[in-house]
């Protein structure tokens, strides 16, 4: 799924829907976002869970109350993502029904 910051200097990205919700509640039939692109080799990831970012390889295992390993016995944690960054512009516009 597609990830979007409503700023370039956004420090939380979000789904298209929550734009979307915004935009019902505030009344607003167009907006201009930046889609979210994945940035490699940051040595960085994104915590789902927390919702912060972390340094790869810091251990956050026995720190983590959520942590739950993706092969069941130790390593990536099944709620680290990837980095994100602001890239281009899109348009998005609501559709009334």
């Amino acid at each position: 799924m597609k990830k979007y910051y409503e700023t370039k200097y956004s420090e939380n990205f979000h789904s298209i829907d929550y734009f979307y919700d915004m935009m019902r509640q505030e009344e607003i039939s167009e907006m201009e976002v930046f889609e979210a692109k994945v940035e490699y080799g940051t040595g960085l990831f994104w915590c789902n869970k927390q919702g912060e970012l972390g340094e790869v390889g810091e251990g956050c295992g026995k720190m983590c109350e959520e942590y739950k390993p993706r092969n069941g016995k130790n390593g990536r944690c099944v709620h680290s993502g990837p980095v994100y960054s602001p890239s281009e512009k899109v348009k998005i516009k609501l559709k009334i029904c």
